[in-house]
């Protein structure tokens, strides 16, 4: 029998393409809870290709992602209601480009504005911007292309699925199998059904079977009674908002 050494393939004798190491994409150590929710919203909404879908891609999407930076910042305290209307509360900026973004535009508005015109104010390169968030810190890649061969266009594909698959679970297991909640999930969740996007959460029968789920958790809750006062008054804003557009 010949010795064990003699049967040993060596290094340098294995094709090139068996000793080159594909690396894999690398996504910065970043939980689920250091994204915003309109970054979380914006995740669920992204194809497989990195595309929104035609149907999410007008002002729909645009009018929950502004909502949901809205609802956000009204959780974090980082704005409150007067007189049913938005004021910022001059408290250390908030971490996120996107955030702070939306935070100065409602700094700068001339007069405090309802929640529905406010929404309507933060929309404007909401989307953009926060997809290149993202890329910046390594969640999605970015990939120039055109549509139908002509109209140039970015597609943003997720270099980490599951990290919308977990953020899609925390939804399901609340809605599906009847999970507390915290503020910002039940607020996600709020966001969601006012602006009518559970598809990106159930299927059709799953929709009609989280029905009463769905209506019960329809205004966020869970934060301290002012905070969530002022989170009920975004999510009636968000409807008025969504309303104005399907009446247009």
């Amino acid at each position: 029998m010949l010795p064990f050494d003699q049967h040993a393939i060596a290094v340098h004798d294995l094709p090139d393409f068996l000793l080159r190491r594909r690396p894999r994409p690398r996504v910065p150590n970043l939980t689920v809870a250091e994204l915003s929710l309109a970054e979380e919203l914006v995740l669920l909404a992204l194809d497989e290709d990195g595309s929104i879908p035609p149907l999410r891609v007008g002002e729909l999407l645009d009018i929950a992602l502004a909502g949901a930076q809205l609802l956000d910042l009204t959780l974090q305290e980082q704005v409150r209601l007067r007189n049913s209307r938005i004021e910022t509360a001059h408290l250390a900026p908030p971490s996120g480009t996107a955030l702070r973004r939306s935070l100065s535009r409602i700094a700068e508005q001339p007069k405090p504005r309802k929640p529905a015109s406010m929404i309507f104010k933060l929309t404007k390169g909401l989307r953009k911007a926060l997809l290149r968030g993202l890329a910046d810190r390594g969640l999605v890649g970015t990939e120039e292309d055109r549509t139908l061969g002509v109209f140039p266009t970015t597609r943003y594909p997720k270099k980490d699925p599951q990290v919308a698959d977990e953020i899609r679970g925390r939804l399901r297991r609340v809605l599906l199998e009847g999970a507390t909640p915290d503020p910002r999930t039940a607020g996600l969740i709020a966001v969601i059904r006012a602006t009518h996007l559970e598809s990106l959460v159930l299927d059709r029968p799953e929709r009609k079977a989280a029905k009463a789920r769905l209506k019960e958790l329809a205004l966020p809750q869970g934060a301290p009674e002012g905070v969530t006062k002022g989170a009920n008054e975004v999510v009636k804003g968000l409807r008025e908002a969504i309303a104005a557009i399907s009446a247009g």
